[in-house]
């Protein structure tokens, strides 16, 4: 009978998940396609850059770096699945609260968020496992050892995480009137500084990565460390931004209830942007300050600099509801100009260009999000 029970939502389960694609198969399917081909250029670039660019530096940092970028993957996929595990299982809206509601046994509940944690790992695990295989040359053993802390990740991420509850202004409406871009800008900042975690988890990764600039010294090696370190520490950076960009997206009514333009959010999300971007050049800028040239700190600016300036540009192409296509969209971008930093210090001039475009390509998005 338990089984039968255990099965049964298990199945309401599977075609939940396959009625919400089909409801929205054209939105879920330009949305599919754009993710594979932003997949497949980031794979031709990454392995160019590997085999041409990099060609000059040790077999060891080649697989040092190989080795980083494929574990910051590997927990930035564990945390992301924690989080979606923690919305079905916890959220009001999942089946697992209904079925709670409706007075379900707690053992078939148990059996049911065991059975599909463990399928939600499979699947987003096995996906990224299969793109890293590509690239690292792992034991059999090494591979298991970090398959299994990686599934541990995230079902501590969606166990002892709590979503905490965004409370607005009482006075939010008042003051948009008199000063709205303030408002909006720095209303943004208290919630990356406070309430969002996702944001706050980024800013504290990117200030970490940062620190690490001490520890390279600024020899010709090293000098590709500080660069790497810098598009790293910037790409965190973005990625606080995506995460409150996303939020603000999804949760957008009450805004355009109280008449806020698209205008209005493009150049808030921009300002923000500007202050990231601020904020990611003086902290890796600052801790290399007395370590290399003058040109060469430049660079390091620039590229730490290039990612949280793109968010406002990308921010509404695709989906900006979802974290790792904007953070997919954006790197993408930002390798092509953080290669073209790398040659020269000109190539931040493509900036202005790209953001004229992303401007006008996004216009009045804001009202379809």
């Amino acid at each position: 009978m338990m089984r039968t029970r255990l099965a049964h939502l298990s199945k309401m389960a599977i075609f939940s998940v396959w009625r919400r694609l089909y409801a929205n198969f054209s939105k879920e399917f330009v949305i599919g396609v754009s993710a594979l081909v932003l997949l497949g250029l980031y794979y031709y670039i990454f392995n160019d850059f590997l085999n041409n660019q990099v060609k000059d530096i040790s077999e060891k940092m080649q697989a040092l770096f190989i080795n980083v970028l494929s574990v910051l993957t590997l927990v930035f996929t564990s945390l992301r699945t924690g989080r979606q595990l923690s919305q079905d299982l916890n959220s009001p809206r999942s089946l697992r609260f209904f079925a709670k509601s409706l007075g379900e046994n707690n053992l078939i509940l148990f059996s049911f968020g065991i059975l599909w944690s463990l399928s939600c790992i499979a699947f987003f695990h096995g996906l990224a496992w299969f793109i890293l295989l590509l690239f690292i040359s792992w034991t059999k053993l090494q591979i298991a050892g970090t398959a299994i802390c990686m599934a541990m990740l995230s079902l501590s991420y969606a166990c002892f995480t709590q979503k905490r509850r965004f409370s607005f202004w009482p006075s939010l409406q008042k003051k948009l009137s008199s000063r709205r871009l303030s408002v909006l800008c720095f209303w943004r900042l208290k919630q990356m500084t406070y309430k969002n975690d996702g944001a706050q988890k980024a800013m504290m990764l990117a200030f970490l990565t940062a620190l690490a600039h001490s520890m390279i010294s600024p020899n010709q090696h090293g000098l590709f460390g500080h660069w790497l370190l810098a598009f790293c520490s910037g790409l965190l950076f973005a990625l606080a931004l995506i995460f409150q960009c996303s939020f603000d997206l999804r949760y957008s009514a009450f805004e355009k209830s109280l008449g806020v333009s698209h205008q209005e959010y493009q150049i808030t999300l921009i300002l923000l942007s500007f202050i990231v971007a601020l904020l990611a050049v003086i902290t890796n800028s600052g801790i290399s300050f007395f370590m290399m040239e003058k040109t060469e700190l430049l660079k390091i600016g620039f590229l730490a600099l290039t990612p949280p300036i793109l968010v406002p540009f990308l921010a509404l192409q695709i989906d900006g509801t979802r974290v790792g296509i904007q953070l997919l969209s954006v790197l993408l971008l930002a390798l092509f100009i953080g290669t073209a930093i790398c040659a020269t210090n000109y190539a931040v001039l493509l900036l202005p260009i790209i953001g004229y475009y992303g401007i006008q390509s996004q216009a009045n998005r804001y009202y379809r999000a």
